[in-house]
């Protein structure tokens, strides 16, 4: 099993997610710049963001992986090149590519950048995971119908195995759906999927599947409650999904997950509480399932009545007439909810804008009250339809304020040297060997009056103000001195500023390197075969 801790990967849609997942706990964000992701639709990233975010993360411990995981064609290589010079001009810390020549151009042209092999690659065997880590991938992220055993064999070859342990998952094998192509002419491997999985299908005569009319639509993976057993396997990283989530849905699924490894580490048991499952399926759920990562069949990794979030159940229909429909409560509802209403032949969306309780307008039900809700004129709500709630208002604002709150620093040791006549000297050290010395405009003062107090410039010494830093210990040898204490606020602000800026960097780098390409034969084979097996190649 690897020495390094298991890092926890969340996703980056955008900014807002990033910070959500640095405050959730996380070790590493991956994310996608404006082309070439994988995924097309999510927020993504510009220049000047990306450099904003390394600028973000790297000072708070926090690696990123850029997302270059789509299929490129020859006209689009000389941007892909740009792309890449730029990201590992700007310290990224890993690329996920699924394009092979991308993938050759990388270890040839950078060999100090680190290349991961993206799920799109659909590295599903052992003899994948070898072949890639010969060709000097520092990761592989493993397809996501590979199982437990299959992990725990390529964690013996020596190369980072990276895992989805939440989120999405797709009907087709990874990386190999060309669904979407031919259907609707957007290929999921130029980043531009169009779901066809989720949609509603029938039989050839028009009537229903008695399976579910979503007869493609899996449930959202979830082995959260299985952790201990991928981080005994020596997986490098658990990987959470949702690009396309909201920030909120990040930060809380990130900081289940960091509960969880670290409770793991600290040799203690975790399971995940009633309000915190709770909480997530609020956040969204397709339902749940182990996936293949623990061999669940098909039933049970099947979401086939619904294709979207269901959210949690929270009453259900006593009557509609037009406009209105009156819900007995089995769960607590606030004003502007969303809601749901499980009806045939579609589903009735709204948000509880107004709640009607005994004729009177209020702002909560609480449970077992009967409420009634405003609905679209044409709603055919029936008797007995579940009452979902899909959006818990409160929640978000608990969740956003979680977020505003957070704040992750790096410790670090500070040293005051003052003497008469001599400026002062703070110097800053932090845990990676950063060492920054930053000496005062103006010389301590011999004091006229009393001497500034040890307790006072230790009050402000430690001042960080936003900085990603906290000052864990504060070593002071001054003799008695005066100084006005805005010079020794600026000295520390300038001491601090610098040291941040020199976190913002973790890669010493050697430059790009000329491309080349040697083919030991490059002639045309006169004939070609397929293998499936070590054995059937040794004939």
């Amino acid at each position: 099993m690897s020495l390094r801790k298991t890092e926890l990967l969340a996703p980056a849609g955008n900014m807002e997610s990033l910070k959500a997942a640095v405050a959730g706990g996380c070790d590493a964000v991956y994310m996608g710049l404006t082309c070439f992701s994988a995924r097309a639709f999510a927020g993504n990233f510009t220049h000047e963001q990306f450099q904003e975010a390394i600028a973000y993360c790297h000072p708070r411990d926090v690696r990123i992986y850029v997302t270059i995981n789509t299929m490129l064609h020859e006209t689009e290589m000389e941007n892909v090149r740009k792309e890449v010079a730029f990201l590992y001009e700007n310290d990224v810390d890993g690329i996920l590519v699924q394009d092979l020549g991308l993938f050759h151009l990388i270890r040839t042209c950078y060999p100090d950048l680190d290349v991961h092999c993206s799920t799109q690659m659909h590295i599903h065997n052992l003899n994948g995971v070898r072949k890639m880590q010969a060709e000097g991938a520092a990761r592989v992220v493993l397809a996501r119908e590979t199982p437990l055993s299959l992990i725990k064999e390529a964690v013996k070859t020596g190369v980072e195995v990276e895992v989805f342990v939440y989120g999405a998952i797709c009907i087709s094998y990874s990386g190999q759906c060309l669904f979407s192509a031919a259907v609707k002419n957007r290929s999921a491997n130029r980043g531009m999927c169009a779901q066809c999985c989720r949609l509603q299908y029938f039989r050839q005569d028009g009537s229903h599947f008695t399976q579910g009319d979503y007869i493609l639509s899996p449930k959202d993976l979830n082995v959260i409650d299985s952790v201990p057993k991928l981080l005994e396997a020596g997986v490098a990283s658990l990987k959470i999904e949702g690009r396309m989530k909201r920030p909120e849905y990040v930060y809380l699924v990130t900081k289940t997950f960091r509960e969880a490894i670290d409770a793991w580490y600290a040799g203690k048991q975790y399971h995940v509480s009633k309000e915190r499952d709770r909480q997530l399926k609020l956040m969204f759920n397709r339902g749940f399932s182990k996936g293949h990562l623990f061999g669940d069949d098909v039933n049970a990794r099947m979401s086939q009545y619904r294709p979207n979030h269901r959210g949690i159940t929270i009453g259900s229909v006593i009557s509609c007439t037009k406009g209105k429909v009156t819900v007995k409560l089995s769960d607590v509802l606030h004003q502007h909810d969303g809601l749901r209403i499980l009806s045939c032949p579609k589903d009735i969306g709204l948000q509880a804008g107004k709640i009607e309780k005994n004729g009177k307008l209020v702002s909560q039900g609480n449970p077992g009250d009967t409420v009634v809700l405003t609905v679209p004129a044409d709603a055919g709500a029936k008797k007995g339809d579940c009452l979902q709630k899909t959006t818990d208002v409160k929640l978000i604002e608990a969740v956003d304020q979680c977020i505003a709150e957070s704040r992750r620093c790096a410790g670090i040791t500070l040293t005051c040297t003052g003497k008469i006549n001599a400026p002062l000297t703070i110097t800053l050290q932090d845990d990676r060997g950063n060492r920054v010395t930053v000496m005062s405009e103006q010389p301590c003062q011999k004091p006229q009056k009393a001497p500034l107090s040890i307790e006072r410039i230790q009050a402000a010494l430690v001042k960080t103000g936003d900085l990603p830093l906290c000052v864990d210990t504060c070593e002071i040898d001054c003799e008695p001195f005066f100084l006005p204490i805005s010079v020794l606020n600026e000295t520390r602000r300038k001491a601090m500023e610098q040291l941040v800026t020199m976190r913002t960097v973790l890669h010493e780098r050697t430059g790009m390197q000329p491309y080349q390409i040697n083919l030991k034969n490059p002639g045309i084979p006169e004939y070609r075969l397929i293998v499936h097996s070590d054995e059937a190649l040794s004939y």
